[in-house]
């Protein structure tokens, strides 16, 4: 029995975790690109699909055939592409593979969130005042009208994820949201209806984690708070929720488990409701996700239990009694998890997709803190997929307040190099005492500008021809001007698609049209799609070219030569080829050359030369002291000049076994050099009897070598004996040990 793994990034990796934990084979799915990624590397097998990008992972049949090539039993979704789809469902039914979720039956009627409502309504759940689904823009208009003095919510009846989703103020046009959150619709999920819904504007965001094993037993596993959001996209998500009212509590619970009984749901289910931040007994339905949710982590540090792991259980026909969960378990804490995305604070304040190679990861450890990633170093993060790259969680027994301090060390000891990403926001939003007292609606993040202290802008002039530019990554959907055009402040000039979400890019200043550089289809990188030029005018301030300041450097970037000295580090010194011939330093000018010591000095000296006096081997003498070691004449790459450090000496780089810098063999053991020391020795007179040991020590020394099983393994062994090992134990062919040597042996 084996897990078919239907999607990638750190979902993949945690099923891929779950699934050798319970003993079985996991495959995961990948496109080219990513074949080499932490999923791949730790799933028992790799089945390449055959196309490239998100398509890839939307092809029921070209998953559910890899799931039958690689004889895999159980197929699981993950979340996001095609989790709550139920043409995946049929389509695993058909080729008699397990879909981990539930049927698709079930599927189609929470994934329509106007079924899932009148679902809601039969179950007597409340919900929000709403119109039909497909509802037309007249429509909409008019029951934008009726809910005055309040706005209305544009959302896609399929989908979910922030995707299709527009909030629409009192007084405000509606068309615009309406014709967006259409075509977001359309590319996202694939369908273009909408329905409208009372826009709550101080709102909590609380879903109830619920699992059920289609024999009749639902239980209830907690809720999460998942209010910190931008853009309807969750940030940061908290279990249990904080300052609820115990009775609303027990009726979120309630009303979520009521839900789903008699369903025959199998598998787990998160039912989302909306509560009125300023009177929490106000709530209502929003929708049932019926999947893995992105924030289960929080669940699983205060109730133990496993969510991946009951998923596959469930699947495999396991009852809630089986898994010792036919009651709720008991919270014990709390728990925090950061969103972590490639994403940039934009000059507006706003968050812009990213893009880039990681090039350095630092994660944060310790008691209570958990990482779930897939990113790797070399690892590319682009537009084309989600932008989460990682979830730092903390868990704390002592409450809110100990998972939020974890939580803000957990996020400085984090470091992602080579892609911005989303940390500063969230170190930024970890200090500010409205999240300390948990006082946040799903609005927050906006109102309490708190994206203007992340990334601090400069001075600007609406006087000079500038050029605005779309700040991400992405593919230009449509161009909304042309050359000539007048434009004022605000005006919409161009929508991009960048990380499944499309964004409007608008004039930062009234102006005239005098270029446009983008075609719909056409796909840009960072800052580069459109150019739109602001004619001069004297007077006013607005927001075009940036005068009298620097170029902003991107948060968390060095400058050019920090990175290309960082680059050359990581690469290290060259393999491979010759290095360049050094220069002979001043105190060797017209004496033969002597090969690199190789751990050992030679045995040998002048004839009547003397032991020079002097500090012993490690000493602090001067550097042309005659007692002193010139180590530096060993050293690859240069001749010691200009290498003393403060207070005397000099540097010593210990050479490591057969790695001289840059050569592809040590000096010492090439033909050239061995003749070059052969004719040096021959031009000197030595005294080789000199060094010898007395006969009495010789036998002793040998047989203890003998005994400690000692073999001489070539210059890679007597390399390592060096300074720090100066009482090793005799190798064959040296007499004795290399303290005494040292002891004895100077260069002259």
């Amino acid at each position: 029995m084996g897990v078919f793994v239907a999607n990638r990034g750190e979902i993949a990796v945690r099923i891929v975790r779950a699934a050798r934990e319970a003993g079985l084979e996991a495959v995961v799915a990948v496109t080219r690109a990513e074949a080499d990624g932490l999923a791949a590397r730790l799933a028992s097998g790799v089945h390449v699909l055959p196309g490239e990008g998100p398509a890839a992972y939307l092809d029921a049949a070209a998953l559910v055939a890899g799931a039958r090539e690689h004889g895999c039993t159980l197929l699981h979704p993950g979340y996001g592409f095609l989790s709550e789809s139920p043409e995946l469902a049929r389509a695993c039914a058909d080729a008699d593979v397990t879909f981990v979720g539930p049927d698709a039956g079930l599927l189609e009627l929470f994934g329509d969130k106007g079924r899932a409502r009148a679902a809601a309504q039969e179950a007597g759940v409340p919900v929000l005042p709403a119109t039909d689904v497909g509802a037309s823009v007249a429509e909409v208009e008019d029951f934008a009208r009726a809910q005055l003095p309040g706005g209305v919510m544009i959302k896609a009846a399929a989908g979910g994820g922030g995707r299709g989703m527009r909030a629409v103020p009192a007084g405000e046009p509606v068309a615009p949201a309406v014709e967006r959150a259409r075509s977001e619709a359309e590319r996202s999920f694939g369908s273009g209806d909408l329905f409208a819904e009372l826009y709550v504007e101080r709102a909590r965001h609380v879903e109830v984690q619920v699992a059920a094993d289609g024999e009749g037993g639902v239980t209830h596993l907690g809720e999460r708070d998942c209010t910190l959001q931008r853009r309807f996209q969750k940030v940061v998500e908290v279990a249990p929720a904080p300052d609820l009212p115990d009775d609303v509590r027990a009726a979120l619970h309630e009303a979520a488990v009521r839900l789903l009984v008699g369903r025959g749901y199998r598998g787990l289910a998160t039912v989302e409701f909306l509560l009125d931040a300023d009177d929490p007994t106000r709530w209502w339905f929003i929708e049932v996700n019926p999947r893995l949710q992105v924030e289960h982590p929080v669940t699983e540090l205060v109730t133990g239990v496993d969510l991946v792991l009951t998923q596959l259980a469930l699947a495999t026909g396991r009852t809630l009694g089986d898994l010792g969960l036919a009651d709720p378990p008991a919270v014990r804490g709390s728990a925090v998890e950061l969103r972590v995305t490639a994403e940039r604070v934009g000059s507006d304040g706003a968050l812009l997709p990213a893009h880039g190679v990681a090039t350095g990861l630092t994660w944060p450890s310790g008691p209570g803190v958990r990482v779930d990633t897939h990113l790797v170093e070399g690892a590319r993060v682009d537009g084309a997929f989600d932008s989460l790259v990682a979830k730092v969680v903390t868990h704390s027994h002592g409450g809110l307040a100990g998972a939020l301090d974890k939580a803000r060390r957990a996020a400085l000891e984090c470091s992602i190099d080579g892609v911005e990403t989303t940390l500063p926001l969230l170190r930024e939003l970890l200090a500010h005492d409205d999240l300390a007292r948990w006082q946040v609606t799903t609005g927050w993040i906006e109102s309490s500008g708190v994206l203007a202290t992340v990334d601090a802008g400069g001075s600007a002039d609406d006087t000079a021809p500038g050029e605005v530019r779309a700040e991400m990554t992405g593919t230009v959907l449509e161009v909304l001007v042309g050359a000539g055009d007048e434009v004022a402040l605000g005006a919409p000039l161009l929508v991009v698609e960048a990380m499944k979400m499309e964004h409007v890019v608008t004039a930062p200043a009234p102006g005239t049209v005098t270029e446009v550089r983008s075609r719909p289809g056409g796909h840009h990188g960072c800052r580069g799609p459109a150019r739109a030029a602001a004619p001069v005018v004297r007077g006013g301030r607005g927001r075009g070219r940036r005068r009298g300041t620097r170029p902003r450097r991107r948060a968390g970037r060095p400058d050019p030569p920090a990175r290309a000295a960082g680059a050359a580090a990581r690469r290290g010194p060259p393999r491979g080829g010759r290095q360049a011939p050094r220069a002979r330093s001043a105190d060797r000018e017209g004496q033969p050359r002597r090969p690199a010591r190789r751990g050992q000095p030679r045995r040998v000296r002048r004839a009547g030369g003397r032991r020079p006096a002097g500090a012993p081997h490690g000493g602090g003498a001067r550097r042309d002291h005659p007692g002193r070691r010139h180590r530096h004449r060993h050293r690859a790459g240069d001749d010691g000049a200009g290498d003393e450090p403060a207070g005397g000496g000099a540097r010593l780089r210990l050479h490591g076994p057969r790695r001289h810098a840059g050569l592809p063999q040590p000096q010492e053991d090439r033909p050239d050099a061995r003749d070059r020391r052969a004719a040096a020795a021959a031009r000197r007179p030595l005294r080789r009897r000199g060094w010898r040991s007395p006969r009495r020590h010789r036998h002793h020394r040998r047989q203890r070598a003998r005994r400690a099983d000692l073999r001489d393994d070539g210059p890679a062994q007597r390399a390592r004996a060096d300074h720090r090992h100066r009482r090793r134990a005799l190798l064959r062919r040296q007499r004795r040990p290399a303290g005494l040597l040292r002891r004895h042996h100077r260069h002259p």
